[in-house]
């Protein structure tokens, strides 16, 4: 599946928990696929045209996981990445983004965001505008409007898988526009990246695991 990304510009977001099931399709990836709705492959994106090459479900350290695995010559610069199955959103709400990593190396590190997304209303350019998924497994063609990265205290422990998170509030119709017009947030994904050294002299093994949304 093609997807592209774009950095759009919203008003600040306040932040807030909420108590709720994973809205994250096969977020704990446990359907017959363990890949099902994860968006792995990026051939259109640059850096990340061999994406698919080196990002695969799998397994580490006892647990069924999305293994991001390369030399620096892909992780050390823009990383390797792998987006969650897409969440149905609603603005104004409270939303808490959670997902668990894991690293072989202390080399390794990593970056993780939560990404807003309304209805794109020219879906004739998904296919050639970076910012956008085209539209496909139930969805329509979306537009990034919001990209939130996590924080934490602390840094990822080798071989321990750890959990991080992150608060939000979905912005509201008013907060948000496409192409200078209103729009609803729909949809939303993890985004994790795993990102080497920078040195060439390392093989780097990274997965996560537990995506939520809730």
């Amino acid at each position: 599946m093609k997807i592209h990304l774009l950095l759009a510009l919203i008003a600040p977001l306040c932040l807030a928990a909420s108590d709720s099931s994973n809205l994250i399709p096969n977020g704990d990836m446990k359907a017959a696929d363990p890949g099902q709705g994860f968006f792995i492959s990026f051939p259109d994106q640059g850096a990340y045209v061999k994406n698919a090459d080196f990002v695969k479900p799998g397994k580490l350290a006892g647990r069924t996981c999305v293994v991001m695995e390369g030399d620096d010559k892909y992780m050390g610069v823009s990383g390797l990445k792998v987006m969650s199955p897409l969440a149905k959103i609603e603005g104004g709400k409270h939303y808490k983004a959670s997902v668990d990593l894991y690293r072989k190396l202390p080399q390794t590190h990593f970056k993780v965001f939560a990404e807003l997304y309304a209805i794109d209303p020219h879906p004739e350019m998904s296919s050639v505008q970076t910012g956008r998924i085209p539209a496909g497994d139930g969805h329509p063609a979306l537009v990034l409007v919001y990209k939130r990265d996590f924080q934490w205290k602390g840094g990822i422990p080798p071989e321990e898988w750890t959990k991080v998170e992150t608060d939000l509030v979905a912005p509201t119709k008013e907060k948000v526009k496409v192409f200078g017009k209103p729009a609803e947030v729909t949809y939303a994904t993890i985004k994790v990246l795993a990102l080497g050294s920078g040195t060439k002299d390392f093989i780097h093994t990274a997965g996560a695991s537990h995506f939520e949304l809730k």
